[in-house]
């Protein structure tokens, strides 16, 4: 009950902020979320690893942790879930194997 409630309160005060930086949802759309910002923020990461050259492998776990996966496969989802990293990972991986591009 009580992560609940401390659920609610971060929800509340991140939906306040947002309604004060004068933003509101699209019509048929409701505003971002926690959930929302969580994604972004794992996408985000990512994506900079990939772009910075980063060993993306060896940090996944470190992400999978810091978001509270219980299982690596739970984190990996987000380079399939997003076609730039899919395709990042895809030519790190051909590159990597001396396919050419």
């Amino acid at each position: 009950m009580f992560a609940s409630y401390k659920f609610d309160s971060v929800r509340y005060h991140f939906q306040k902020i947002f309604k004060s930086m004068g933003r509101t949802a699209q019509a048929g759309r409701s505003g971002p979320t926690l959930h929302s910002l969580r994604h972004f923020f794992a996408l985000s990461i990512i994506t900079r690893w990939y772009e910075t050259g980063e060993d993306t492998q060896s940090k996944l776990p470190i992400l999978s942790t810091f978001l509270g996966h219980v299982e690596s496969r739970d984190t990996y989802w987000y380079l399939s879930a997003c076609p730039s990293l899919m395709l990042a990972a895809t030519q790190r991986l051909e590159s990597s194997q001396g396919v050419p591009q």
